[in-house]
């Protein structure tokens, strides 16, 4: 009788988690938090992504000309990749602060490879791909199995992984495009049917996350994990490694995100302190879109829309002249508002925080 099907152990888990928060009745600003979340986030956003783009209108600053919205579209791209990356591991109670270190070692690897090793790109892609898997491994293995919080293990090997590389590999603090790349080349600048290359890659990323975390057994076994660890351990949920490979792919976007950025701007910055604001951003984009830090909540739909909502805040306040200290205050006080309504609607994680699942 122990031969169960997939669907039969979905549905224990499901309900399972169902049922434990089925506690009391909800008092009046509960079920004003159940009305409010209610409604779809991911309109919402888009509805702040319209209006934030007819005031850029209004104000004369040509954001939809044709060649800025390409430029929002390429920004978008890379935004998208690192923040679903943020998302998955968010959705499972961790997160990675190393993703901005291994998007940086990423793009300073294949640099050196193709420029100094004379590698191929595709020869270099593998060895980036390899290399960010081992990374993403060697969090997964100390947070999982060694059991100390993600927060603390990300944030050392934040600074771990780029001062190896620095050590053990190239000096170099700037990560230069070779002048006959092409297939990088076309990952940063290339357009397919007017599309952005990176946009179409962010969203073959995301078409593939959202499929696996709404319609295949792991992804839901993985949701319910992130939504109740407890209940999902007793239904033989397979907790360490889901945990282990959400930091695995969170490690690999990370890479990808740091070989299209260096294929964007033809270089890119490994200096101590130069990856604060893409890791910013890609825990931005996980929390507005829906990715409560209780775990267990959220879909990809509401990454891209967050992605373009970041992107156009960025081109915007570009296009009105505001200094980069200006668009980064503008950036943390969406992530505050975005953070307070989380936590507002969603009480429990702060049980989470005090808990230490970070």
């Amino acid at each position: 009788m122990s031969n169960r099907t997939g669907r039969d152990s979905r549905q224990d888990v499901l309900v399972a988690a169902e049922s434990s928060h089925r506690v009391g009745q909800p008092s009046t600003p509960g079920l004003l938090r159940g009305r409010v979340a209610g409604i779809e986030q991911t309109w919402f956003i888009l509805g702040i992504v319209v209006v934030l783009l007819l005031a850029l209108t209004v104000a004369g600053t040509g954001v939809l000309n044709p060649a800025n919205l390409v430029n929002i579209g390429r920004s978008t791209g890379p935004l998208l990749i690192l923040g679903a990356g943020a998302a998955l591991v968010i959705l499972g109670r961790g997160i990675d602060l190393s993703a901005a270190a291994v998007a940086a070692v990423a793009a300073q690897l294949f640099a050196w490879l193709v420029g100094v090793q004379e590698y191929s790109e595709v020869q270099a892609l593998l060895v980036c791909l390899a290399a960010s898997v081992v990374l993403g491994a060697i969090n997964g293995v100390v947070i999982v199995w060694g059991q100390v919080p993600a927060l603390i293990v990300t944030l050392a090997t934040w600074q771990l992984y780029i001062g190896l590389f620095r050590l053990f590999v190239s000096k170099e603090t700037n990560a230069t495009l070779p002048s006959d790349s092409t297939i990088v080349a076309w990952m940063g600048g290339g357009k397919l049917l007017g599309v952005p290359s990176t946009l179409l890659i962010a969203g073959v990323v995301a078409v593939t996350l959202s499929f696996l975390l709404r319609r295949t057994s792991v992804g839901w076994f993985y949701r319910a994990l992130g939504d109740n660890i407890v209940t999902a351990q007793l239904t033989g949920v397979p907790e360490r490694g889901l945990r282990l490979g959400s930091y695995v792919v969170s490690s690999i976007l990370a890479s990808l995100t740091g070989v299209v950025l260096l294929g964007v701007a033809g270089s890119y910055t490994t200096a101590y302190g130069s990856s604060e604001a893409i890791l910013f951003d890609a825990i931005t984009i996980a929390i507005i879109g829906g990715f409560s830090l209780a775990g267990g909540r959220g879909s990809i739909r509401g990454v891209v829309v967050a992605a373009v909502l970041i992107a156009v805040v960025q081109n915007g306040m570009t296009l009105l002249n505001f200094t980069v200290v200006a668009t980064t205050l503008t950036k943390s006080l969406i992530l505050l508002a975005a953070i307070a309504l989380d936590a507002w609607m969603h009480p429990e994680s702060e049980e989470t925080v005090r808990a230490g699942d970070l």
